[in-house]
């Protein structure tokens, strides 16, 4: 009973028009923290999801040994297996963005050097490619929330916030996917960098440029 009086406590203070848009988004992150703390700690999302995962890798095996004579059909269970195993979230894969991981492992036209035929050891780092490659968008994604305490406070700005971001994260990852597409340049992977913050400031001259051309 405590704890629906305190959901019915917090819905209360989301619609009382007497309190500022400010406390409510304070008090909306706090809890937003406090459930991923509780959540990091107890590892209740990390244990059903593994639980799930191993649910179903064992249905897999299962059907695995029935359809071991059908080829087909066990390519198809294995590439579902592979799916389970290697499954994201999409706040997963976005997060993937910005971690240290090599990108250019999979290119195979990229690991050949032009001199010499032997595989190169450069590899462009997922990090310093999403932000060189994206940087005017990443600002804007950590200036955004700001708009909270600068501007009429009400829901459309939250719900207007939320879609920018989503947007933005959208044209964050389409941005480097695009510039990643690029072969690492004779070898050496700060070249592809620099090239990056040309390109993407070049298109933010652009697009300012006709912004103020059409308000003209």
């Amino acid at each position: 009973m405590d704890f629906l009086k305190w959901i019915q406590d917090f819905i209360s203070l989301l619609f009382d028009k007497t309190k500022t848009l400010s406390l409510k988004i304070i008090t909306v992150l706090s809890i937003i923290i406090l459930v991923f703390i509780v959540n990091d700690i107890l590892g209740l999302s990390y244990y059903y999801s593994t639980n799930q995962k191993l649910s179903q890798l064992k249905e897999i095996a299962a059907l695995k040994k029935e359809y071991a004579n059908q080829p087909d059909v066990l390519n198809e269970l294995l590439a579902t297996e592979k799916s389970v195993i290697t499954r994201q979230t999409i706040i997963e894969k976005f997060l993937r963005l910005f971690s240290e991981d090599k990108i250019d492992d999979k290119f195979s036209d990229n690991s050949l050097n032009t001199e010499n035929g032997n595989k190169t050891e450069a590899s462009r780092s997922q990090l310093y490619h999403t932000l060189t490659s994206s940087w005017g968008l990443i600002l804007i994604v950590l200036i955004l929330p700001f708009a909270f305490f600068s501007r009429k406070q009400d829901l459309s700005l939250i719900l207007g916030t939320l879609a920018a971001l989503a947007m933005l994260s959208g044209f964050i990852w389409l941005s480097q996917f695009l510039l990643g597409l690029i072969p690492v340049i004779d070898n050496k992977p700060w070249i592809n960098y620099i090239l990056n913050f040309i390109i993407h400031s070049l298109v933010w001259i652009g697009f300012i440029y006709q912004t103020n051309k059409n308000k003209r």
